[in-house]
């Protein structure tokens, strides 16, 4: 999360160091998780970043997280340590989430000048959460430049040897970082060259796409597909982070529609992880001490899913609805290949590979289309491109003797049994998932999941 990379530098200063199945969002419904059973490069989840502070962690607040559709929390905001994080973890089990700890041991070791890895360090950090049922896996680094990825690697690996069930956790920049905060000329470059010498088993990283007076939408597809390319490549999940909150001159508050829009454009890439930034408001200087000589870190986040003080925002219920969608759809496509993604102005095909089931017409049909493939059968993810205005369009079935149904969409009063072939319409953000069944003869040939 690129609004954290200040906050990480000074931790490491301080160190001394230099640089399945659809789950409920009512958490008595909620099982507590098993990470040894369900790792999370296996699963779709939805992530918060930011949980309550040290003084407000009770198990009333993490069932508040869970109460809005969350199923990994990374508590950060001045939980740092081990006995913070354990502590959390202990809530968060209870309340049937998963937490990525930022642990400071974990910082110490992701730089550059780093040559040697402090076994016992790492023997104590890995003893201190590996059995515990709430925890999914280290944080070890936050938009790290290209060259500190070897550093990277060796401390992913060493980490893995002590623990092979839980894969370190990296999150990446944006394509609106510089190169010099990449290390290289352009962004596939940087995430090439991440999966290429990390080789993690999912890849993450972040885009804020919602400035003040503009949003950046070209970026923010052109970065989907980059991923999803890479990603596909190296036959591992992605994760993207979204925004949920403001940043003073620079990020607004998203409305309803665009935190649908966030979730369901990266759904349709392929994504399997979406991670909400952030979901307790971060303090000014985000719980990190002031260090002598330095200049104060004073970024001003508000509007998050719950302000500074912990009283609940309206984005809090956009993210919860978003939520209910994102859980039934993104568990239903787990096991299916993304296997083409096709963008749609007015009807007419921009870019990507046209979808070999269904094809969108219409002067209103601004979409994107994504195709999830098991076998002769295919799931479809429609989601509307626009934030601000609601997508008219008809569908034609091209695949011949197909039957196409309706499985979810995001206004849950529509019913299941919709005219496929008729008229639809999206509102700004919204989605729907569709499955095309093969005829009886061949769908008797084949095993349902």
């Amino acid at each position: 999360m690129q609004m954290n990379l200040k906050m990480l530098l000074m931790l490491l200063t301080i160190l001394g160091v230099s640089m399945a199945g659809f789950a409920s969002a009512n958490p008595s419904d909620r099982e507590a998780p098993s990470p040894r059973k369900t790792p999370l490069w296996d699963e779709f989840v939805i992530v918060a970043h930011g949980g309550p502070p040290p003084e407000a962690a009770t198990a009333a607040r993490y069932r508040e997280i869970a109460d809005a559709g969350i199923d990994v929390i990374i508590p950060a905001n001045g939980i740092y340590t081990a006995e913070q994080n354990l502590k959390a973890m202990d809530l968060a089990q209870g309340a049937g989430l998963r937490v990525i700890p930022m642990d400071l041991r974990c910082f110490a070791h992701a730089s550059a000048e780093v040559r040697s890895i402090d076994e016992a360090t790492l023997e104590s950090l890995v003893a201190d959460y590996r059995n515990h049922p709430a925890f999914a896996c280290c944080f070890i680094k936050d938009e790290p430049n290209k060259t500190l990825f070897p550093s990277l690697r060796r401390l992913r690996d060493r980490l893995l040897e002590k623990d092979h069930e839980h894969e370190p956790f990296i999150n990446l920049f944006p394509s609106y970082a510089s190169p010099a905060q990449l290390g290289t000329a352009n962004f596939q470059d940087y995430v090439h060259s991440c999966l290429e010498i990390v080789r993690p088993r999912l890849l993450a990283y972040d885009f804020y796409p919602l400035r003040e007076k503009v949003t950046v939408a070209a970026k923010w597809f052109s970065d989907l597909t980059i991923v999803r390319e890479e990603t596909r490549s190296a036959e591992i999940p992605f994760w993207v982070f979204v925004q949920s909150q403001g940043l003073k001159d620079y990020l607004r508050v998203p409305n309803r529609a665009e935190v649908f829009w966030q979730a369901n454009t990266a759904l349709a890439y392929g994504a399997r992880g979406i991670c909400w930034f952030s979901y307790w408001t971060p303090l000014a200087n985000q719980e990190v001490h002031q260090i002598e000589g330095e200049a104060p870190l004073l970024e001003q986040h508000y509007g998050a899913m719950l302000d500074v003080n912990g009283v609940r925002t309206p984005v809090y219920d956009y993210v919860r609805e978003a939520n209910v969608f994102l859980h039934h759809a993104g568990r239903a496509l787990i096991g299916w290949d993304n296997s083409f993604v096709a963008c749609y102005q007015g009807g007419k095909l921009l870019e990507g590979g046209v979808s070999p089931t269904v094809t969108p017409f219409g002067e209103d049909a601004n979409l994107v289309v994504g195709t999830f493939r098991k076998k002769n059968r295919s799931r479809i993810l429609i989601a509307n491109s626009s934030w601000e205005n609601p997508a008219h369009f008809r569908l034609e079935t091209i695949a011949e003797g197909q039957v196409v149904r309706l499985l979810t969409r995001t206004e849950t009063n529509v019913e299941k049994n919709h005219d496929v072939s008729g008229s639809w319409t999206l509102e700004p953000g919204g989605a729907l998932l569709l499955e095309a069944i093969p005829p009886p003869s061949s769908a008797s040939r084949q095993s349902a999941p």
